[in-house]
């Protein structure tokens, strides 16, 4: 691998490949449906305040503000008022939210067979591993660089 190509690249085509396949199988559309965000307030708290999720997804106020609405337009989640931040919003699936997690559980399982298959578990070990490391090392550039910009706007 060159070390001057961003790796972000190859990584978001992986990653857009695979979410494409994902919600295709599970929705029969070629719709985002925000599958990710879906399994974040699954697999945490419930009700999930909404900042949490934007953070813990590393995207902007703003976009996830798009997403929810979307989520909530289409019925997988409902949204309540935050009694202690009126800027800040819980969300907790729906019915219909959780049916969907249900088939996103069983298809990301069929996926995730067919396309590690003959790849040795030790290579697949490794990757892991390796994925975990760089988003260790991300996360640890990012803290750095946001207390960066905060120093400088105090």
């Amino acid at each position: 691998m060159i070390q001057n190509e961003p790796l972000s690249i190859n990584l978001r085509q992986v990653a857009n490949l695979y979410s494409t396949i994902i919600e295709k199988k599970v929705y029969e559309s070629e719709s985002n449906f925000h599958f990710e965000t879906l399994l974040s307030i699954y697999n945490n708290e419930t009700p999930l305040l909404q900042s949490r999720l934007a953070e813990s997804l590393h995207i902007d106020k703003s976009h996830m503000t798009s997403i929810v609405y979307y989520l909530l337009s289409e019925g997988f989640i409902d949204v309540e008022p935050n009694i202690l931040d009126r800027r800040d919003s819980m969300l907790k699936l729906t019915p219909k939210g959780l049916e969907s997690i249900e088939k996103l559980q069983e298809v990301v399982h069929q996926i995730n067979r067919k396309i590690t298959f003959g790849i040795p578990k030790d290579r697949l070990e490794n990757f892991c591993d390796t994925l975990q490391l760089l988003t260790t090392n991300l996360e640890k550039e990012y803290e750095l660089i946001s207390e960066e910009l905060q120093s400088k706007i105090a």
